[in-house]
């Protein structure tokens, strides 16, 4: 175990992170640094950016799952190098949510016939003449 992963364990039990949590930053912090094959206290936000754009463009990751990268890799510089992170480098990824089926403009005139049948069916059923 290196120097730096043993820092980084102890700082993220130190914080009580969950297991799953600690393995998973460990990995990434580990995969970052054998795609530059350097060490990762050697590698900058330039590295990071372009670790970005390889996760987005060659991996196609999620946006949430590279969020979760950029989250590890800000601990280790912050919390273990006790390094500066600058939010302007990498800068907050925009998810994309999908449109509810129910907003598409060809559900629209169907859901207003719907809405037409009961507001015509209303005053029957409570009128009592309807059964």
């Amino acid at each position: 175990m290196t120097h730096l992963r043993k820092m980084m364990l102890e700082e993220l039990q130190r914080r009580n992170y969950a297991e799953t949590t600690i393995s998973s930053y460990i990995r990434i912090v580990e995969d970052f640094s054998r795609r530059f094959q350097r060490p990762p206290d050697r590698l900058g936000p330039q590295q990071i950016r372009e670790y970005q754009a390889e996760l987005f463009k060659k991996r196609k990751l999620a946006a949430s799952t590279v969020t979760v990268y950029l989250a590890a890799l800000r601990f280790f510089y912050t919390k273990t190098l006790k390094k500066g992170w600058s939010a302007a480098e990498t800068p907050r990824i925009l998810w994309s949510v999908p449109i509810p089926n129910r907003f598409y403009p060809s559900n629209y005139s169907l859901r207003v016939a719907r809405c037409r049948n009961r507001l015509r069916a209303f005053p029957l059923r409570f009128s009592g003449l309807a059964r």
